[in-house]
């Protein structure tokens, strides 16, 4: 859409994999929560797959992806910077029609979380924020809640 207001979004989940025929899969998708009996919690794997988008006939100013963990209590830790310079050409693939996508992909492995809280994603462009995902990190109390949550 010429004008695309600039959006994306992320998917979390436990790992990507990249197979034949340019397929991408991720394993292990987290849906609304992620719920752990006990905390600091240590993720073997975890990985985010970003996406970012912007109409084609906008300016490409410079822009920044951060993603971070707010715990419930403590201090924000920022846990991955990612740059898109200004004036960044797509490649094969980063557009369609009248819109200019990238994606990331963040692993981190191991993954220490040290409570329960909020892992975020943002981009950041020309002094505004772009809210891209956000995935909450709960303490389960029951094995029952947990499903009953989806998670």
């Amino acid at each position: 859409m010429r004008g695309a207001s600039p959006s994306g979004f992320v998917t979390f989940c436990d790992d990507i994999r990249y197979e034949i025929g340019n397929k991408v899969s991720y394993m292990g998708v987290y849906r609304s929560e992620l719920f752990a009996e006990n905390y600091p919690l240590l993720l073997p794997k975890f990985a985010l797959a970003i996406h970012y988008t912007q109409g084609i006939d906008l300016p490409r100013p410079a822009v920044k992806i951060r993603v971070f963990y707010e715990p419930d209590a403590g201090e924000v830790v920022e846990l991955a910077t990612l740059e898109m310079p200004e004036n960044a050409e797509p490649k094969a693939g980063e557009f369609s029609g009248d819109l200019v996508a990238a994606s990331f992909e963040v692993v981190f492995s191991p993954l220490n979380v040290p409570g329960p809280g909020l892992l975020r994603a943002r981009a950041y462009r020309e002094g505004a924020e772009i809210r891209l995902g956000s995935l909450p990190f709960r303490q389960a109390n029951r094995a029952g809640e947990q499903a009953a949550a989806g998670g």
